[in-house]
């Protein structure tokens, strides 16, 4: 799942620089991302579904059903895109623009994650202590927010050439301070 997000947007802004082979003209084109809509949202179904019967969960109920909805409609995008621009749709901005807005979505909810293995930031310092984990959530999701507006409104003003980097740049570096802070947090309290 963590894969195709990171290479849907990828590979629909190649397509859109004309760098693929072109499949978004043909019936067969669209009917192959049709289908890649229908069995990405039948997967994530599954595992969400699983995961939400499991018991004790991560997040309140109607937070969970939120990130479920909006995991949907980000990875549809993608094959959404292609079929737009088989029509003669410039969709470069769309994939770009919903990860910053889903960012923003997930950083409303971070600082309310309770310590787990499937949701948040998960690295063996947050997942050591749960202190480490409140106090790295509770930036985490203020670094996420903003990260996600900022985003979404350079995404509007900047040029298309610039988006692939944008996005990199802005979520690479959000978690890289995640990460290093989690782990100073961690030094911290352990002594």
């Amino acid at each position: 799942m963590v894969l195709f997000i990171v290479l849907a947007p990828v590979y629909l802004m190649l397509a859109a620089a004309g760098y693929t082979p072109d499949l978004s003209e043909t019936v067969t084109g669209n009917l192959v991302m049709v289908l890649l809509l229908v069995i990405l949202n039948i997967f994530q179904y599954l595992l969400f579904s699983k995961l939400k019967n499991k018991g004790k969960k991560p997040l309140p109920e109607k937070q969970y059903n939120i990130i479920w909805a909006a995991t949907h409609v980000l990875t549809s995008l993608a094959p959404i895109g292609v079929i737009l621009a088989g029509q003669g749709m410039k969709a470069e901005r769309l994939v770009p623009e919903a990860v910053f807005l889903f960012l923003a979505i997930i950083g409303n909810f971070m600082y309310n994650i309770r310590p787990n293995r499937f949701i948040g930031i998960r690295t063996p310092w947050t997942l050591s202590n749960e202190e480490v984990w409140v106090k790295t959530h509770r930036l985490g999701a203020k670094w996420t927010f903003w990260a996600g507006v900022t985003g979404f409104i350079l995404c509007v003003f900047a040029p298309v050439q610039w988006l692939r980097f944008l996005l990199l740049f802005i979520v690479i570096g959000v978690s890289a301070i995640l990460v290093t802070y989690s782990y100073v947090i961690h030094k911290k309290i352990a002594g």
